[in-house]
């Protein structure tokens, strides 16, 4: 398998390929919703995976 620089991204930042997937989608999101999502991060109302979550809706939401 040829490694990408994803691959060598997560390697140097030590998480899977699939979490640093998940958090370029979840930096993609409009301004807006992206500082509200990191400040329920921050304050530990949501999880990472809720985060995650909230960004495939809005995706989803988009494009259907």
């Amino acid at each position: 398998k040829q490694v990408t620089t994803r691959d060598k991204m997560a390697r140097s930042l030590e998480i899977s390929t699939a979490t640093l997937s998940k958090y370029r989608r979840i930096i993609k999101l409009p301004d807006e919703l992206l500082d509200s999502l990191v400040r329920l991060l921050d304050e530990k109302r949501i999880t990472f995976e809720a985060a995650y979550a909230i960004s495939n809706m809005r995706a989803s939401i988009l494009w259907s």
